[in-house]
Formats: structure tokens, C-alpha cells, sequence
């Protein structure tokens, strides 16, 4: 915060002041650096130089709030896994992962987060796989109680089909399959 370093908080003391001087010049900008980030960008120093100020407490790249614990980011990784990624470099795009969490490295909340959505993804996704599951175990179970279906056909069904066909007439045949979409025409 440059904007304040060289004025000092009203309520400063003058004894406060003179030890500083005592100090080298560089660690006594060092000093008041700090002790103006902390205390007086926050009190009195106009807004701009507060947003320079805060902007220089928290260094680059680094997650606001706490850290997710190894139990967190370990049971991120195989929800991740479960649902067909091999680590959080290769989910990034799909989850939207940005540089820091593509590299593991998640705040408590985020891995919370994540966790939750994945597990729901997970659920709905298992009851999707019964609903379907119980779906075709009902439809298996029909087709062995009548005669063996083959396309939603009894094999008698197909046998009096195949005869109606081979009773037809030729012509009744190509008029039939032309108006399905199909060209016929005559062997040679």
C-alpha cells in the first residue's frame, strides 16, 4: 500500500516513531509496510488504496479458507474415479476444475461441495440402473411365461406371417415394398 506509507495513524506515539528510526531505513519501511496493511489501510486510508492494500495481504493463488483434509480430498478422488476419471487433472474440464484444484489442493468448503454433488450423481444414477433393472427382469419374466418371443413375436405368430407372405402374389409383394420406400425390380 503506497498510498499511506509515508503518514502514520493519528493515534501513533511518539516513542513508537522514534524506535523505528532507530532501525534501517529498509526494515523500517518493512515495518510500517506491514503495520500499515494490517491497521491503517483498513481505518484510514482512502477506498483505492484499501483495495491495493488487500489485494497485497493475500498472495496469488492461494484458497480462501481452510484447507480440505486428506479424508476430504481422498474421498474426492475415488468419487471422482467412480464416475470414470483417473485423477483431477483429468476432471478438470469436465468438473470445471481451475489450476489449483486440478492440482488437488481444496478449501474444506469446495471439497464438501463436490463431494455432495458427486454422491447425488452417483444416487440418482443407481436408482436409474434399478428402475431399469426392474423394468427388463418384468419384461423377461413375460416373455418366458407365453412361447418363446423373437422381436415381440411368438414363433407361431412368425410362422403365419412367413406363410401370408408366401401365399401372396408377386405384384401384391413389389407394390407393397415400393410403398415402404424400397425400389424392386425385376431379375434377370
Amino acid at each position: 500500500c503506497t498510498a499511506g506509507l509515508l503518514s502514520l495513524p493519528p493515534d501513533w506515539e511518539r516513542s513508537q516513531v522514534m524506535r523505528l528510526r532507530d532501525l534501517s531505513q529498509e526494515v523500517t519501511l518493512w515495518i510500517l509496510f506491514l503495520l500499515q496493511s494490517s491497521v491503517a489501510c483498513r481505518r484510514h486510508a482512502p477506498p483505492l488504496a484499501l483495495a491495493r492494500c488487500e489485494t497485497l495481504i493475500m498472495a496469488f493463488g492461494q484458497s480462501a479458507g481452510p484447507a480440505a483434509s486428506h479424508r476430504q480430498v481422498a474421498e474426492l478422488l475415488e468419487l471422482l474415479q467412480n464416475a470414470g476419471h483417473a485423477d483431477f487433472k483429468d476432471a478438470r474440464g469436465p468438473m470445471g476444475f481451475n489450476q489449483r484444484q486440478a492440482a488437488g489442493r481444496f478449501t474444506a468448503d469446495e471439497a464438501q461441495a463436490l463431494i455432495d454433488q458427486l454422491q447425488q450423481a452417483e444416487y440418482e444414477a443407481d436408482q436409474q440402473a434399478q428402475a431399469t433393472g426392474s423394468s427388463e427382469r418384468k419384461q423377461e419374466a413375460e416373455q418366458t411365461e407365453g412361447a418363446p418371443k423373437r422381436n415381440g413375436m411368438t414363433d407361431e405368430e412368425r410362422a403365419e406371417m412367413e406363410r401370408a407372405v408366401r401365399s401372396a402374389s408377386t405384384k401384391s409383394l413389389v407394390l407393397e415394398v415400393r410403398r415402404r420406400g424400397w425400389i424392386v425390380t425385376k431379375p434377370k
